[in-house]
């Protein structure tokens, strides 16, 4: 019954419009790329302290009375490098994770939506398992009556994991409790006069 509700929705001319609009919209990361970019440009100006801070230790004149105290200061300012170094690269991570993550979630998106298309074809030629499957990367959960209708309907609603577009609108629940579906076959024929 959940694939015939599903085939009725793909078969509208206005569901498979909305979803090619869908497919291959690009994702919006401009904001954490950029961010990713000054990080970047942190890190780089983090290593050229520590380098300049090295080149200072090397240069320090071992005659010079706080020679010791001179070396300390620059040391411990050396060491304190290496942290803001490792924490800025666990930072690059974190956002390219999350940039990717992105990224793969429209790829994801975009393929169960090249499914929608074809849905009939596949799931008719798919087995029962690949069927299980399919229905649950496409829905999160079905609400059924307690008890059959008149019209022979068991399903009160279905939550999808992602908004589908349903009668010119996005909307993640489909709900059935208050719709009644009538299907019509009309055959046309031209009679000539």
């Amino acid at each position: 019954m959940v694939a015939d509700i599903i085939s009725a929705m793909v078969k509208e001319p206005r569901f498979s419009e909305a979803i090619k609009e869908k497919i291959g919209t690009a994702v919006d990361t401009a904001e954490m790329e950029n961010h990713l970019e000054a990080l970047q440009t942190k890190l780089r100006k983090t290593f050229g302290v520590k380098s300049r801070l090295e080149r200072q230790i090397d240069e320090l004149d071992i005659d010079d009375p706080y020679y010791d105290k001179k070396l300390l200061d620059l040391q411990r300012r050396y060491d304190e490098q290496y942290g803001k170094i490792e924490e800025i690269e666990i930072q690059i991570l974190n956002v390219q994770e999350q940039i990717n993550s992105i990224r793969q979630e429209k790829i994801s998106g975009d393929s169960i939506y090249q499914l929608l298309l074809v849905f009939d074809k596949v799931y008719n030629s798919a087995s029962e398992s690949e069927q299980k499957e399919f229905m649950k990367a496409f829905i999160e959960k079905i609400e059924l009556f307690p008890q059959k209708r008149e019209d022979g309907c068991w399903i009160k609603n279905i939550v999808f994991n992602f908004p589908v577009p349903v009668g010119g609108t996005e909307m993640k629940e489909l709900p059935l409790e208050y719709i009644t579906t009538l299907e019509c076959v009309v055959l046309m024929s031209r009679v000539e006069k």
